[in-house]
């Protein structure tokens, strides 16, 4: 078989193959299933104590100084020399708190705006 006309079959096999699949149409999407408990509460307890004390005794480093600015305006410690910041356990608490349970991404179009939390699934 010469290039040509193997270029050429290649091109109406991928022809064909495109053209059967179909877009679904845009919905949001409810995990109807309950959730799967893959660790216990203890666990969970354990893994939470764990990240807390990382942020309160080693930190993370921030490079910007902006960062650090709003981050020691709302609580946390900057060390003075460094990137080093530092937050304290009920800074966080406080921070997560204030966090909402769901939000939505708003799209141009209104019909395709993506919601996140409430059990909704996002590809």
């Amino acid at each position: 078989m010469t290039r040509d006309a193997e270029a050429a079959r290649k091109r109406r096999r991928r022809k064909a193959v495109g053209s059967s699949l179909q877009q679904r149409q845009f919905e949001l999407i409810r995990n109807p299933y309950p959730l799967l408990e893959l660790i216990s509460t203890e666990q969970v307890e354990l893994i939470h104590d764990a990240s807390m004390t990382i942020l309160e005794d080693i930190g993370i480093n921030f490079l910007l100084p902006e960062a650090r600015k709003i981050l020691e305006d709302a609580g946390a410690e900057v060390a003075t020399s460094g990137d080093r910041v530092r937050f304290d356990r009920n800074l966080i608490l406080e921070s997560i708190a204030k966090a909402p349970s769901s939000f939505t991404i708003h799209a141009r179009n209104p019909a395709h705006n993506l919601r996140f939390g409430e059990r909704y699934l996002n590809f």
